[in-house]
């Protein structure tokens, strides 16, 4: 996806993140490991944002 600004893609990216997320601890899934990379107009990489959990039940 191509955002007009960085400050745009890392709001979509945390976002998506938060989605992400949801999804799979809905799903069932309890580790949970994904990362998203944002780049600039150049392809240069300006942010990772990585998620590592683990859901623990009683």
């Amino acid at each position: 996806m191509e955002m007009a600004t960085v400050d745009r893609a890392r709001d979509h990216a945390s976002d998506a993140a938060g989605g992400i997320l949801t999804s799979d601890f809905r799903a069932g899934r309890t580790d949970i490991r994904f990362e998203i990379q944002v780049e600039d107009g150049r392809e240069h990489r300006v942010m990772t944002l990585k998620v590592t959990g683990t859901v623990a039940a009683p």
